[in-house]
């Protein structure tokens, strides 16, 4: 009998790289190439009702289906409806079955935000901060802002009561303006943030990508942000600090976490990869459609060929005093020509920074 595996939980991108938005930085416009084909490429049913019956049956006690692009919404409400009844539907006995969804916020109306309130979704909004810096990246298919539609799609799910969080990336328009995004957030009403470097490549050069922070920008911007966050702790969570006074660090992100997070990345036609970041030809762990490919299999080879990396550390990462607190960083992250140390993360200052002064703070109480 195969041997028991630990729960992990899915990353479902049900329209694949398709949005509505043509973000300066996006990451996953890249993932076209491996699915040219002409027209909508929009999750089937039957690819659903596959993708959650074979996840179900696992037994987790609390699966997690993780609903992300692109931009999901443009599966429309119907899809996410007859999901939600699949998953009542396969979830057995006993089981929690949770929802999250990322989203740009231009589809979410009031029916959406009734839907994620009535079936507890808990759901992330992209946004970089007042209107001038999110338009600095975040424009629709024309050119156009999109920061208006953000915002009234943040602010009725506010009222309706669903449970969201604000996603912000740090970029190099905006790295220089931590208080200023802090401040707007909180006036906004928006009380629960996360903050991402927009990380990757130049296509030609490999080196970081022009609208990625450098190094010294990202601990500018963390160490800056810290410092507001934590006289208002009480009233403000921030996703990546939160953890650090956590008693035992509980609630890491993926990033600085020992291993890799368990995940599963499930792309609009069933292909799985071991992370959203790794949707690439030769990660691919194969597809839910395939006779023997269960998701527990698809796990089984992602801990065999792509988990032990992040643990390969260079002598000077392993001899770090921070090194309990990030591992070495994202293995993304480890990935830029201009990388001084390929064998932990190019953002190594910043995370350092970032680190001192939080134990700086929480050791003065």
């Amino acid at each position: 009998m195969p041997k028991r595996i630990n729960p992990f939980q899915l990353l479902v991108k049900p329209a694949g790289f398709q949005c509505n938005l043509r973000c300066g930085y996006c990451f996953y416009l890249k993932t076209k190439e491996l699915y040219p084909e002409p027209g909508p490429r929009l999750m089937s049913e039957d690819t659903a009702e596959r993708m959650i019956k074979n996840y179900l049956s696992l037994n987790f006690p609390a699966p997690v289906f993780i609903w992300q692009g692109g931009e999901p919404s443009l599966c429309g409400l119907e899809f996410f409806e007859r999901a939600v009844e699949l998953e009542k539907k396969f979830g057995g006995p006993g089981q929690i079955i949770g929802n999250a969804f990322q989203s740009n916020g231009v589809l979410i109306d009031q029916d959406w935000c009734e839907f994620f309130a009535r079936n507890r979704f808990l759901v992330g909004l992209s946004m970089d901060g007042p209107k001038e810096l999110h338009d600095s990246y975040r424009r629709d298919r024309a050119g156009g802002s999109s920061f208006d539609q953000v915002w009234d799609a943040g602010q009725m799910l506010r009222r309706q009561g669903v449970e969201f969080n604000v996603l912000c990336m740090v970029t190099r328009a905006n790295a220089g303006k931590a208080r200023e995004i802090a401040r707007f957030f909180r006036q906004a009403g928006f009380r629960y943030l996360q903050f991402i470097p927009a990380f990757d490549l130049d296509p030609e050069t490999g080196r970081l990508a022009g609208f990625a922070p450098r190094p010294e920008q990202l601990a500018e911007f963390l160490v800056e942000l810290f410092q507001w966050w934590w006289p208002e702790r009480e009233a403000i969570s921030i996703r990546d600090f939160d953890w650090l006074a956590a008693p035992g660090l509980q609630g890491r992100l993926c990033v600085f976490s020992e291993s890799c997070a368990p995940y599963l990345a499930v792309e609009h036609n069933g292909d799985v990869y071991p992370c959203d970041f790794y949707v690439r030809a030769r990660e691919k762990l194969g597809n839910i459609g395939e006779a023997r490919a269960g998701f527990a299999e698809l796990f089984r080879r992602r801990e065999r060929a792509f988990s032990p990396r992040k643990k390969w550390l260079s002598r000077a990462c392993r001899a770090c005093p921070w090194l309990r607190f990030c591992f070495g960083g994202c293995l993304r992250e480890r990935e830029a020509k201009d990388n001084p140390d390929p064998k932990k993360s190019i953002y190594c200052p910043a995370y350092s920074a970032l680190f001192e002064t939080a134990f700086n703070k929480i050791r003065a109480g």
